[in-house]
Formats: structure tokens, sequence, C-alpha cells
């Protein structure tokens, strides 16, 4: 499609959402990320950087007064970002924390283990303890939980790059600005802008969004902006890009060769964008590139050519510049403690992370300055930027977060259900040639569910079960060659086999954690039947599998995923991922075969169709008092709505016995429904209305009782099947005539034409099945028989249809309505 067509295409819905104001940011959203899968440059004026825009007033006043009320000890302070637990619970870490606050008055902190509710009493700690108030910082790429437990985790970025849907990294985002906000946190160390285009890669791998160039530029900016507009600063990272490395930069130097071109052309494309689009902050890493810096063993952190000549100078960024951890061996291989942090801001950096010796640090730096390396006003040009950012994520009027409702704030079903949708989302059928997927034939399927990798049970294949009756089987990840040749054989023997590949790992040096024994079973098995292969993990581990028909990846191994992978391949969700990397030349990015569902139900969270969690938990409380009161021995509750199971749960026994548990596989004969769909909801509404009683005898209601034992009848013992009602009356069997059939002339009972139709006609219009209809007479017969019969002579609990029969009876007297 020409540029010239769809740029013309763009100025109409521009022209339209102008008029809807508040549309506009997200509809320029969408049309960016357009332009971008099409490579064509776009410059968004809703997003330049802050840094580019006059200062206001207010806050040029406020950065001023606390700048000129701090000593330069203070000022130089503001420059570190201290780390504060190496664990989650680190007293010393914590005491360090309070001594460098207080005697070296540094700027930020930034957490790493620990449960929310801890860290944010140290947060607000810490705050009470320092003169100016703090940055602070996590590194939460797919949320809170990478860092802190007891948090929702959303996938990881290699799993986003699989969505086509943009739109959702902009609600995760914002998802993760929230918790963010709740926690005190005023930045989050994320995007991951880099474009991972090295499969061996150990460092940055699934923390990708993939190996497109115009994918990661456009998902880094829909996640960035999702934070920023919520509040939360963004830090892209890892400048110029750590995408093409072999080498974990926390254990060594990286090096990249390539040239300047290919640099400006592939690593540097997401950071010129998202600096074009407004990114407050960007992470330098540490890597040695010669085409930028011919420095030997220089990171490029520590690099002016880097930090000022190409990202401040050339690349016109003005927002807050962060090393990445100065504690790595990246950068303290080739550098000392002190002199680390001295030439980082001899760079340009503003923000030191993590320094790993904060006085020596400072002693190195006022060295330096006396030396003549360094100058205060440097340090006065960072510390007012911090300042500033300071004012603009609202420091300026600090209050402490509260503690109460933290974990159920973090824990909303809502961030569940985005966590769902993002999985579904993300699911890529990499190989369907036989069309197998989605699974359609369930009952008629000799079928099998393996998963390697899980010694018990796992959601995965119970989710399988629930839709199919298939055998399971488990076995360890490295298995023994006698298991091997046993699963063949008695697997080989199905019509087909769902095989979930389970406990994988990122580490490319391992195989992903896929050992030469599953290989071998999975490739001789899809020899001789049909295999459908499940990946819970990476997707460069596809080069194992090139032989293989039908594969699904999956990408991680939680239980939602396995939840929802198992709901994919049997139709209840659309599959509509495209794989984020190449992983062999049978695998390649981009690859991804959409398959709809087939409407099957689904399971869901109740949020997900509008309903509440905590309403729907009610339901164990009634069944509960159900059970123990012994009004039933046991039941069976689901509930469904929008093609969704929303809630499904056993109670009790088949019987009072207790002999058999009531299972979500058990089947029931619906009957009955009339009472509880219709006669007693109106019974209740009456009620409410005041023209029904509970303590009144039936004949208030149906005057046509006078005379019989049904009279006296209180409504409510009739209600509560308390009215020594018999249980019911077999109508049917006085409607049937007695004949003979076949050679044998056996006997049967078979419907009297004389009472049924099988055609509605005059004297036969009361349906009774399809294509079945009453004769109108016989209604009176049976009103009879209901009046004439016997109460029972004991008093107590006994189930009645009959009871029911009178009371609609009674709604229709009540209402004048049939």
């Amino acid at each position: 499609m020409p540029v010239t067509y769809l740029m013309a295409k763009v100025s109409v819905v521009l022209r339209y959402v102008s008029k809807k104001r508040l549309m506009l940011r997200f509809h320029a959203t969408a049309l960016f990320t357009l332009f971008f899968v099409l490579g064509v440059p776009v410059r968004n004026k809703l997003h330049n950087a802050d840094a580019t825009r006059a200062v206001p007033a207010d806050a040029r006043a406020w950065v001023d007064s606390v700048f000129n009320a701090m000593t330069d000890d203070e000022r130089l302070g503001q420059l570190f970002m201290i780390r504060v637990n190496r664990k989650p619970s680190d007293p010393e870490g914590e005491r360090l924390a309070e001594e460098l606050i207080e005697r070296y008055h540094v700027g930020g902190i930034c957490f790493f283990k620990g449960h929310p509710s801890h860290q944010l009493g140290l947060t607000n700690h810490y705050q009470a303890l320092s003169k100016t108030p703090l940055l602070v910082a996590i590194d939460g790429e797919w949320g809170l939980s990478m860092r802190l437990d007891s948090t929702v985790s959303y996938p990881h970025n290699l799993a986003l790059g699989a969505i086509r849907q943009n739109r959702l990294i902009y609600r995760l985002g914002a998802e993760i600005a929230d918790d963010c906000r709740r926690m005190g946190i005023h930045v989050n160390f994320a995007p991951v802008a880099d474009v991972n285009n090295n499969p061996n890669n150990p460092v940055i791998n699934d923390r990708s969004f993939g190996e497109n160039k115009y994918k990661v530029s456009a998902k880094s900016f829909m996640y960035m902006l999702g934070m920023q507009d919520n509040g939360v600063m963004a830090c892209a990272k890892h400048f110029p890009g750590h995408g093409d490395t072999d080498v974990d930069s926390h254990l060594d130097l990286p090096v990249i060769r390539h040239s300047r071109s290919r640099l400006d052309s592939v690593e540097l494309y997401p950071f010129k964008v998202l600096i074009n689009q407004g990114v407050k902050s960007i992470m330098v890493a540490h890597l040695q590139i010669p085409a930028l810096d011919t420095s030997a063993h220089r990171p490029t952190t520590l690099s002016r050519h880097v930090v000022t000549d190409l990202l401040q100078d050339s690349l016109k960024f003005g927002g807050l510049i962060f090393t990445d951890g100065l504690e790595m061996k990246g950068v303290t291989k080739y550098f000392k403690p002190g002199e680390v942090e001295a030439e980082a801001i001899l760079a340009g950096n503003d923000i030191l992370l993590l320094p790993g010796d904060t006085p020596a640090a400072f002693e190195t730096i006022k060295r330096y300055i006396r030396e003549g390396k360094l100058s205060w006003e440097r340090i006065y040009k960072s510390t007012k930027k911090i300042l500033l950012a300071k004012y603009q994520l609202g420091l300026h009027d600090y209050h402490p977060k509260p503690l109460d409702g933290l974990i159920d704030a973090l824990n909303r079903p809502q961030k569940r259900v985005l966590k769902r949708e993002l999985i579904a989302r993300s699911l890529t059928l990499a190989r369907s040639e036989d069309e197998l997927v989605p699974v359609r034939k369930l009952l008629h399927t000799a079928g099998a569910v393996l998963s390697i990798g899980a010694k018990k049970r796992t959601k995965f294949q119970d989710r399988v079960v629930s839709y199919a009756d298939f055998a399971v089987f488990n076995t360890e990840r490295d298995i023994a060659e006698s298991r091997r040749r046993e699963l063949v054989r008695r697997l080989s023997q199905k019509d087909l086999v769902i095989i979930g590949l389970h406990g994988m790992n990122r580490r490319p040096s391992k195989n992903f954690g896929i050992s030469g024994s599953a290989v071998r079973l999975i490739t001789e098995l899809a020899g001789k039947t049909k295999v459908i292969l499940v990946v819970f993990g990476n997707p460069y581990s596809l080069k194992n599998f090139e032989s293989l028909r039908n594969v699904l990846v999956a990408y991680q191994d939680d239980d939602d995923t396995q939840d929802l992978a198992a709901q994919a391949l049997f139709g209840a969700i659309h599959i509509m991922g495209q794989l984020p990397v190449t992983a062999s030349p049978g695998y390649v990015a981009g690859q991804g075969i959409p398959v709809r569902s087939i409407q099957r139900f689904g399971y869901a969270l109740p949020e997900a169709v509008d309903m509440d969690s905590k309403v729907l938990a009610r339901i164990d409380t009634i069944l509960g008092e159900m059970v123990r009161s012994k009004a039933a021995p046991g039941a069976q509750v689901l509930v469904a709505r929008r093609d969704k199971i929303v809630y499904h749960k056993a109670y009790g026994y088949h019987t009072y016995a207790k002999r058999r548990p009531v299972r979500l596989t058990d089947v029931y004969d619906l009957a009955s429904v009339t009472k509880v769909a219709a006669t007693t909801p109106a019974l209740m509404k009456l009620y409410d209305e005041g023209r029904f009683s509970t303590d009144v005898p039936l004949v208030t209601y149906l005057p046509e009782a006078e005379g019989t034992n049904k009279a006296d009848l209180l409504t409510g013992d009739i209600l509560s099947h308390h009215a020594r009602l018999r249980p019911w009356i077999p109508f049917y069997k006085r409607t049937l005539v007695s004949v003979r059939r076949g050679r044998r002339r056996h006997r049967y009972r078979v419907p009297s034409k004389r009472i049924y139709h099988k055609r509605p006609g005059t004297g036969f219009t009361v349906p009774v099945a399809k294509d079945f209809y009453m004769k109108d007479s016989y209604v009176d017969s049976i009103w009879q028989w209901i009046y004439a019969s016997p109460l029972r002579e004991k008093a107590g609990y006994r189930y009645s249809d009959l009871g029911f029969y009178l009371l609609g009876k009674a709604v229709e007297r009540i209402t004048g309505r049939p």
C-alpha cells in the first residue's frame, strides 16, 4: 500500500479524532505504531521530552529553593541511587542505607527483593530520614513481581513481542504504573528497548520484545506511554543496545564490533524513537563498542563519546541519564571503586545507580574536582535535572503511602484479568500442518496428554482433561531409556498425544533446559502418531523440533499460561500470536498461524465477564451450610457468562452415606427448572409488592381449593416442602395404552392417540414436547388428581412437585396473567 495513500487516510482520521480531543492521544498512538511497522519515520509532537519544554515557574521556583538550601555535599548526594536490600530480609543492608541517606544525602533508593509491605514500610521510613524527598526506583520489567513477592507477574517481554495488539502493551504500562504509585515508586527501569538479534544472548534474551526493530520500537513506546501517562517515569534500556551480545555484563564486559551505520540502523533505532516520543529517562549499558569509542576496555557507561556526544548532543536527549548498576563486572573489571562513579559523571550520566562504594565515590569525585577533571558546575547541572524530575513526579508535595489494603490493591482481580489476556494474545501456533488445532472431536478420540519436566499432574493436564477424557502421563526432564521406550509403546497407540514441555530455562548454553532424551521421545512419538507439542518456555528452543508438524508456543510455564494454552488447543480462545524471534530456518520471526475459536466454552476470572469474585465467593458459604444442615448431601455449581465458565466447584457427596464425593466431572439430570426459574422468582416479586404472603392458607389465592385437603395448607409450608404433599403423581401412566408389536407380539405401553396428537389442532393445543400435543380437556383431569391426592400422615420435609403446580396457579390468580 503506497505511503502517500496511507498519509491521506491518516489525515482524514486525525481530522475526525481532533473533534474528540480526549481520544486524540490514543488514536495518534495507534497511527504511530502503524507507521513503525511500515518503517516510516514519525515525530509525534504530543510526546516531546519535558526537558525540551520551558520549565514552569512553580517548578523552577521549587528547584531553585531546594538547590539553594543545599550544601555541595547534599547536591552531590542527589546523584547517587543506592541499593537497599540484596535479599528479602537484610537488616545490615537496611542499616547501611540509613547511614548513606543521613551521612551522604543520597538522592534515590532502589529495592530488589522482599514483601511489598516491608518495602513500603522502609520507603516511608527512609523518606522521613531524608532532608530532600528520595527518588524511588525498581527494576520492574514484567511488573513488581520481578523484584517483590506477593504481586502479579505479567508475561516477559518476549511473550509480549508475540502480541499483535499493541494497545494491550499500553494497558500493561498503565497497570504497572498503578502498582508503582501505590508503592511510592517513581521510576521503573523499563522498557527494555534492546533488539535481541543474538539467540545466544545470556542476559537480554526473553527480556527483549524481539528481533524486529520496528516492533521493538512500537511496543517499547506503548509500554513507556502507558507508564508516563499514569505518573511513573519510564527508563529505556540498555543504551546504545545490548541485544547482540553473548556475554553477560553482570559478569564481564561484552564487546560489540558492529559498524556505526549498523548501530544507527538497528541497535540505536528504538532509542531514537523513544527519545523522539518523550521518554523521560534512559539507562546506559556496560558495553565496549569500538565504533563509538576506541578506548581500550572503556564501557559505554564511562564513555563521554557515548553519553554526551551521542546520547545528549547528537540524539538531543534532555531527560535523566542513569548508569546501569555500577557494581557489575562489566564496569568494575577495569576501573576501581570510586573511579567508576567519577568517570561516569565525567561521561555525562546524571544518576549513579547502585554504586559499589559510596564513600570512595564521594572522595574520588571530589579529588577529580580538585584536579580540574570535573567541576561543581557539572555536578550542579545533574542535581537540578534530578530535582526537576522529582518535582514533576510530585515529590514537592510528598506524603507517605498507607500500608492498609496494600496487598489487596496490588492483587486486584482486574490485574490478573489483564495478565491472562496478554497470555492468551501471545500464544503462537508456530506450525499446524495436520490442522489438528483446534481439537474438535472429543468423544471419539483416544488421546493422551504427557507433561515432560513435571513430576506431578499439571494445570495444563487438568484443563485438557476438563475438555476430553485423555489419559494422563508425566515424566521427568531427563528420561531413562527404559521409561522412554515404555512411553513410546503406550502413547503410540493413541489417536492424538498432546505434549507439554515444562521446567525449561532461558539459558542457551543449557539448551533452555531441554534434555536430549526428551527431544528423542518427542521426535520418535511424532513419527508414530499425531502429536501436538506445547512449548512452555523460550521460543529459541524451537530449533530442537524442526521435524514436528504441530507446535504451539506458550513462552512461560505458570498456571495461567498452562490453563490458557489448553483452552486454545480446544478452540475456546483465538490463537493470534507471532514468533518474535527466529529460532531456526523452520521457525522464523513473524511466523504464526491465526486460528479462530470454535466458540467452545472457556474458563475465565469472573471480572473478565464483568462479574465479582467476592460476590461469587458467597456460594461457598451457602453450599457449605446446605451440606452441613443436610438440606442436600452434595452439589456441583457452575456459573458461566459470555461463553466463559467463571465458577465451578463441587461440594459434599452423592448420598448421605458419604461413600462417593461429588466431582466436577459428574453429570446431572437437570429437572424442576421451572420451580427456580419462574415460580419462585414470581412469588418473591409478589411478596416484595405485598401481594403474596407465606403465612396464609392456599385457599386465599386458590378459591377452587375450597373443600379439598389442600385448602388450609400454608403457602410457606408449601414453599419449604413441609406441607405433607405427595412427592409426585405419575400422570403420564394414565395416558398410555397397551399394544402388541413385532413378530413375537410383545406388549408395549405407548401414548394414547385419544390424548396425544403429533400436530397442534382443535382441542389439542397443550405442548408436551416437540411434535407432541396433549388434549386440552385433559388438563382439568390432572388438576382433579392433584386436589384429590392424599396428604402424608408424617409431618416434616419431603420434596414435592405438587406444591409448585399449586403455587404456579396462585401466581396466575393473583396477577391475572398466565
